[in-house]
């Protein structure tokens, strides 16, 4: 498959097979939407024969521009769906985690921040090839000075292009381009859905197996803006940063443990939040939310549909008067599901401030179309 910028995607058939190249399964793709936990909750032989298929990755090239400074081009790898099948590849139940997680593992750097007398540690994620990475935005406060370490142990200068304390994210820049991570494009997990989490310190690349709890999560005292899924282990420091991946291992999150949250809270970003926010970082140095006008949270339980978001606050400001109420449940917007508050904020970020969101909501068991202006947050 080939992409512009201008055109659609191309689909063309598969070359011969002697002419194929091999590719890694973390090189590969999702579906838009991930497979529940009950579809795959057998790993093992099973599961990694599914991440045999030639799953491809799109290399969206993207240009932007900073005050100043002339257009720049660069390449990010998003996930997309199968297109074809070939021989699977076999590897024992434990050793999937690992398995998965090679690509994300290159693309994933230890980073020492330097505050005053002391330095925190965690890790940074390269999602673009022109030297920007993510990393959590509680480690860079009163940053005086930033080092990525590369796989050879050389220590990289790292200059901070901007924080989003909402979300608690980060993006920093070294002069060198780094192997890039596979990121997903679904804009969040499965409660159950397994997984790894993949840590960075020194030349060791840590990882857990383990599984999402819950989405539309906050961590303690944080912003009605900030939306996280949580996962079912603690972030261990080396793992503050770090990349939490997909059994077909794209990037689905960034784990975080801010300050705020205890060390038993196991709290991630979700990728298509991250990569929206770190785009904002790079091309302006900060990030607008479009105001909802409401506290929201995914629920289960919705007719015909794999759930929703309800309005769990008296709506305010343009929910108020779009005529939005508390318990509405908002299965649409623009004609797409929305299945959590998260895919809801990423929607509303897409289609930015000034513009007009065609709810579809349901209210007492009554479909009900609602048309909500968003407005600066």
């Amino acid at each position: 498959m080939r992409s512009n910028d201008d055109d659609e995607p191309v689909f063309r058939p598969p070359p011969a097979l002697d002419d194929r190249l091999w590719r890694h399964p973390s090189e590969v793709v999702s579906p838009t939407r991930s497979p529940s936990w009950s579809a795959r909750h057998s790993f093992g032989l099973a599961a990694m024969s599914a991440l045999g298929g030639a799953l491809f990755t799109s290399a969206l090239w993207l240009a932007f521009s900073t005050p100043g400074s002339p257009p720049v081009r660069v390449r990010e790898q998003v996930a997309l769906a199968p297109v074809i099948a070939v021989q699977p590849k076999y590897v024992s139940t434990d050793d999937w985690s690992t398995e998965v997680s090679t690509r994300a593992s290159n693309a994933l750097f230890p980073v020492e921040v330097r505050v005053g007398s002391s330095t925190r540690t965690g890790a940074a994620l390269a999602v673009i090839d022109d030297g920007h990475l993510i990393v959590p935005a509680h480690l860079l406060i009163d940053a005086k000075s930033v080092v990525v370490i590369a796989r050879d142990g050389s220590r990289l200068p790292a200059v901070v292009t901007g924080v989003d304390t909402v979300n608690d994210i980060g993006v920093i820049k070294v002069d060198v381009p780094l192997p890039i991570a596979v990121t997903t494009r679904a804009p969040c997990p499965d409660v159950g859905q397994a997984i790894a989490l993949v840590g960075a310190e020194g030349s060791n690349r840590p990882v857990w197996q383990t599984s999402v709890t819950a989405v539309d999560q906050q961590a303690p005292r944080a912003s009605a803006k900030q939306v996280l899924f949580r996962i079912d282990a603690s972030i261990d420091p080396s793992a503050d940063g770090g990349a939490i991946v997909d059994s077909t291992g794209a990037v689905i999150g960034i784990a975080t443990n801010p300050p705020e949250a205890s060390a038993r809270d196991g709290f991630a970003i979700p990728m298509t939040l991250a990569r929206s926010i770190a785009w904002d970082l790079i091309t302006s140095g900060t990030t607008v939310y479009p105001s909802l006008g409401f506290d929201g949270a995914r629920t289960e339980g919705v007719r015909d549909r794999d759930g929703g978001v309800r309005v769990l606050s008296n709506p305010s400001g343009p929910s108020m008067l779009a005529g939005l109420r508390k318990d509405d449940i908002i299965v649409a917007a623009d004609g797409q599901p929305m299945t959590s508050m998260t895919a809801l904020l990423v929607h509303a970020r897409e289609r930015g401030i000034g513009n007009t969101l065609a709810l579809d909501v349901l209210r007492n068991e009554q479909s009900v179309a609602i048309n909500l202006t968003l407005t600066a947050g």
